[in-house]
């Protein structure tokens, strides 16, 4: 019922009647992965962060079509600034690091002359945290059975089907997010201690190396953010765990690119996965700009919320008339109670 009101609503265009008071000045998407579509089994959680060459490439058609200016974080600030609002803004950013990045999306922003910001785990890039999500999906989606033991309790899973290996999937990823820094990174290394791969592995495989990075960072379009050191839960961590987590990541970016890194996303930074602790210390570490990934499009008034931009996730490819449903701000105000400035 919910998907055929969505669809009567996309085809009466009634939607556009919010176009006026939500839709913003713009807004900040958010991806993740850039790659082919290889044939390869996965969760619809991996499937969801992935979108491929040519959908990214309609997306920027898209806005471009419609009269947008892609603009960079940079300039997103100076916008807000400014407090006007001459045409709609679009900024492009990717979140974690991945090499596809690179290899995929690069080239389609270099061709229509595109800034882009990439959120990078320095973990991942030091080879020091385990891209776990992947890594996870790799070894559940090879195995029917899953064993290992966290904190003396034993977990088995059995999994022949795509329904049980979703079920299984969720299972080990609550395991693991819901911990402080230590015991979360300990219970990765438990879990896939039955696993015949190191997962690192999958990190060498799909993370940033340094020279890539630095070379990428050389390039006015790129800006390069922080999104902390192990990609964990902030709200489960103590305040100190928090500053270190994200003044780490951009310090070691600092110390590598030498420039400053002037913007943050937060891991996992939805609805109740951070709060006003976050955007303070966020802010206390010298960022310009936090990201989260609450769904909404950008106001002139996010001029007073700098540290909790929100940004709408590009990861399910949607054709051009769900880009206008979405961009209408339809979609936000009603997930978000008709509130037009969305911070937390």
């Amino acid at each position: 019922m919910k998907k055929l009101l969505l669809r009567l609503l996309e085809l009466s265009k009634i939607y556009m009647l919010a176009k006026p008071i939500y839709s913003g000045i713009g807004h900040v998407l958010l991806f993740h992965r850039v790659c082919p579509d290889n044939g390869s089994e996965k969760s619809i959680w991996c499937k969801g962060l992935e979108v491929t060459p040519a959908y990214l490439e309609e997306v920027i058609r898209y806005f471009i079509d419609q009269k947008y200016e892609a603009i960079s974080l940079d300039r997103l600030v100076e916008v807000l600034k400014q407090k006007k609002r001459e045409k709609k803004y679009v900024v492009f950013t990717f979140d974690d690091g991945y090499v596809d990045n690179l290899i995929y999306a690069y080239p389609i922003f270099k061709k229509y002359n595109i800034p882009f910001a990439i959120y990078v785990t320095t973990g991942f890039v030091d080879r020091q945290a385990i891209m776990w999500t992947d890594a996870l999906n790799d070894f559940v989606y090879s195995s029917d059975r899953i064993a290992f033991k966290l904190d003396n309790e034993s977990f088995d899973f059995y999994c022949p089907s795509n329904k049980a290996k979703e079920d299984t999937l969720l299972k080990i990823r609550a395991l693991i997010r819901g911990c402080d820094r230590q015991e979360g990174l300990e219970r990765i290394k438990q879990i896939f201690s039955s696993c015949k791969n190191d997962p690192l592995i999958k990190t060498d495989e799909l993370s940033f190396t340094w020279d890539q990075i630095i070379n990428l960072s050389k390039d006015p379009l790129v800006t390069i953010g922080a999104h902390t050191v192990n990609h964990l839960l902030l709200n489960n961590l103590t305040r100190a765990v928090v500053k270190e987590e994200m003044l780490g990541s951009k310090e070691r970016l600092e110390a590598k690119l030498n420039c400053e890194i002037r913007h943050l996303s937060y891991p996992y930074g939805g609805r109740g996965e951070i709060g006003k602790k976050e955007i303070e210390i966020a802010k206390e570490c010298g960022f310009t700009t936090a990201v989260t990934t609450r769904s909404a499009n950008v106001f002139l008034e996010h001029l007073d919320h700098l540290q909790s931009i929100p940004r709408f996730n590009m990861g399910k490819e949607v054709g051009a008339q769900k880009l206008a449903f979405l961009t209408s701000g339809f979609t936000h105000c009603i997930q978000n109670r008709f509130k037009r400035v969305v911070t937390l």
